[in-house]
């Protein structure tokens, strides 16, 4: 009898190895495939990403796009513009300025950007600019009243249009489309 218990002992042992090395192996080769669909995922994202992208700069060299695309690359102009603002308001803080070539902060008293070599105008330069654009601004005003308030319509129409297409890509999309600070002005 002692020795039926030991083999039966070494029996229940084998299967018992054997059970948990087969369950092992499915457990590795199912965390091998969830690798892979994470992998494939990741190129998935990148592909969207760089279509976005494509897209994007069609809508920057003025290509043809739909309404929805349109209106999703206003968006994102609109929030480049708050993050550069934004930038600019850190520089600020930090007593330097945003390269306007090459968005890189440089000290604020540089006349030309260490990174990129473009000209970065001095707060003397820019407060002298904006003399000149307000001269012009003024110059412009008073050419449209010249023209008449028939000007206007067009600007009013092309504002509506605009805001029905955001209305219309946020209905579309799988949740709203969020409202900047900007975009309320």
């Amino acid at each position: 009898m002692g020795t039926d218990f030991f083999d039966d002992l070494g029996e229940t042992l084998s299967r018992t190895a054997r059970e948990f090395g087969e369950r092992a192996e499915s457990l590795y080769e199912t965390q091998k495939l969830r690798g892979k669909i994470s992998s494939e995922e990741r190129a998935v994202s990148r592909l969207m990403a760089d279509l976005g992208k494509t897209l994007y700069r069609m809508y920057l060299k003025g290509g043809e796009l739909t309404e929805e695309q349109l209106a999703l690359c206003g968006q994102i102009d609109r929030h480049k513009d708050i993050i550069s603002r934004y930038k600019a308001e850190v520089a600020g803080k930090k007593g330097k300025k945003i390269c306007p070539c090459c968005g890189e902060s440089v000290d604020k008293y540089v006349a030309f950007c260490p990174f990129c070599g473009a000209a970065c105008p001095t707060q003397e330069h820019e407060e002298k600019a904006g003399d000149t654009v307000e001269h012009e601004a003024s110059e412009e005003a008073e050419a449209d009243e010249t023209v008449g308030e028939n000007a206007e319509e067009p600007m009013e129409e092309a504002s509506e249009a605009a805001e029905e297409t955001v209305e219309e890509a946020s209905e579309e999309a799988e949740g709203p489309v969020e409202e900047t600070p900007e975009a309320e002005k």
